[in-house]
């Protein structure tokens, strides 16, 4: 054991240092406060809402979407040139 690694009295690793600073890993707090602000936001968003007009982004959408379907063209074409089917 390379001591990266604790555990608990039950053996169940629940640490690991070489991902301890990494945003939103190294306590459950961020993750817990991310997922509130993520239901408030799903609770009051419709209610500040309420007075806007809604946006027209049905042509946007449709570029962003004819986007991605040319990126995934070219990255399946790109895949099987070099995949192992050759």
């Amino acid at each position: 054991d390379g001591g990266d690694k604790l555990k608990s009295r039950t053996g169940a690793v629940y640490l690991d240092i070489k991902t301890d600073p990494w945003l939103l890993v190294y306590s459950p707090l961020p993750v817990t406060l991310l997922f509130t602000l993520y239901l408030l936001f799903v609770a009051l968003g419709p209610r500040l809402m309420r007075k806007w007009e809604p946006l027209r982004l049905k042509g946007l959408l449709t570029a962003y979407n004819l986007t991605l379907v040319a990126l995934s063209i070219y990255m399946f074409c790109d895949w099987d040139m070099f995949s192992f089917c050759h």
